[in-house]
């Protein structure tokens, strides 16, 4: 099988063609948190014009979820290496669009499950797939601010979905809901297929020729320690980043005592902070890497500091003697894990050879967002074992998911020494895509 390592660079292909992909990449993934948001905001309203018990209700919310890890995965290794990342994400947001509109004309327990399970097989992918599109167009040392700006993409929408959908909502009914998500992503759609491009710096398959990489190659290279360190990385940050998704809301309503009105504005806050530390963390790699450091320093290093930064804001606010200092140690711990999910990417690109980059990334990205199954589920039995006093546990389990992360990236994380072993047994070696960014 021979990868193409790089494309002739046409003159569309310029440095504003490759910002335009990171913008349009970006909304693409506000417009997921859309889709995922939109039955919680509607959770009253579909319960009670469908008649459903809570547990029918916690039945749907895990619909989502029923086909998330499993479709990243199948994606990663069957399709990610042959197809463009382009390709694969205008199948996936047409998947989106078509996913919304049958809740709105049938609605009923079954339909919003089958509809929202083919959803989330759809939006399982897509933020590996939207990563590798972008690392398209840039080098190796300028990928993390555009890796940035794209994880910022669920962050932008948990600030602008809920205002938006809610007033649809409240304006047209619980259905319009879903049909403003399907527009918004049927215009999505429309964008991507009118203004995406492939960048120069893509590696695709053709079945002419045999495999370059030899599998035994392949198969140390999957366990690398490097690798397994970086995947238990991504893995600690999701864990924490689905708890907040889940539970940030109702424990500052409930469990620290503030109405829903403030409540909304502090999550909307956590949120706003993770973004700020996010870009100020990405901005900082890439000008330490511009500068001749290496990953273990330029990368790593921050890394770490936001991974002991979270482990120690989450022990701090079990301890807090009010809750005003509780919220702002929580709102310190969530936020300091957007910077590590922005790295992860970076760095599994950096390690990977092009002929495997973006298999490798949709799967170990599919890999890390499982803790989105787990951490919510554990919350829960927590809580209802103990009410909401079962949030103590469950931010020391939080705290202990990370100092697992931590002690794994600081004992076998060391990308550069990863990349020369790597390439010394690749036959193909990459060519950065410069040519895209002058």
């Amino acid at each position: 099988m021979k990868f193409t390592k790089t494309r002739p660079v046409s003159p569309d292909r310029t440095a504003a063609t490759a910002r335009l992909m990171v913008v349009i990449l970006c909304l693409g993934q506000m417009l997921n948190y859309f889709d995922r948001s939109v039955v919680g905001l509607a959770a009253t309203d579909i319960m009670r014009d469908l008649a459903l018990t809570t547990a029918d209700y916690g039945l749907l919310s895990g619909a989502f979820f029923g086909l998330y890890g499993l479709s990243g995965v199948v994606v990663g290794l069957t399709l990610s290496h042959r197809v463009r990342p382009r390709v694969l994400l205008t199948v996936m947001i047409a998947v989106w669009t078509i996913t919304q509109f049958p809740i709105a004309i049938a609605p009923s327990l079954m339909m919003l499950m089958i509809c929202r399970a083919l959803l989330g097989a759809a939006e399982s992918p897509s933020i590996s797939t939207s990563v590798a599109a972008a690392h398209e167009w840039f080098p190796a040392d300028r990928r993390s601010i555009p890796t940035a700006f794209i994880m910022i993409g669920p962050l932008l929408g948990s600030i602008v979905a809920p205002p938006i959908l809610t007033t649809v909502m409240g304006a047209y009914g619980w259905k319009a809901g879903f049909v403003t998500c399907g527009l918004f992503s049927g215009l999505m759609l429309a964008t991507l297929l009118a203004f995406g491009r492939d960048g120069p710096g893509m590696a695709i398959a053709t079945p002419a020729s045999p495999r370059s990489d030899h599998p035994r190659t392949v198969n140390r290279l999957w366990s690398a320690p490097a690798i397994i360190a970086v995947t238990a990385a991504g893995f600690s940050t999701y864990w924490v980043m689905s708890f907040a998704v889940a539970w940030l809301f109702p424990m500052l309503e409930l469990g620290l005592g503030y109405d829903r009105v403030t409540a909304s504005w502090l999550g909307s806050g956590v949120y706003i902070l993770g973004a700020v530390l996010l870009l100020a963390a990405s901005a900082l790699s890439q000008a330490l890497l511009k500068r001749g450091l290496n990953f273990r320093r330029a990368v790593v290093w921050p890394m770490l500091t936001c991974l002991v930064i979270g482990i120690s804001a989450f022990l701090a606010a079990v301890a807090a003697p009010t809750n005003s200092m509780r919220f702002c140690l929580l709102a310190i711990a969530i936020a300091a894990g957007q910077p590590v999910t922005s790295a992860v990417p970076i760095i599994i690109s950096a390690i990977a050879p092009l002929e495997l980059r973006n298999r490798m990334l949709v799967v170990l990205l599919s890999l890390t967002s499982m803790a989105g199954m787990a951490s919510p589920y554990l919350t829960g039995l927590l809580i209802d074992r103990q009410g909401f006093a079962g949030f103590v546990p469950a931010i020391l389990l939080c705290a202990a998911v990370l100092l697992c992360g931590m002690l794994i990236t600081l004992a076998f994380l060391h990308p550069d020494a990863a990349i020369k072993r790597i390439a010394s047994r690749s036959r193909i070696v990459e060519t950065e895509p410069r040519q895209a960014l002058t």
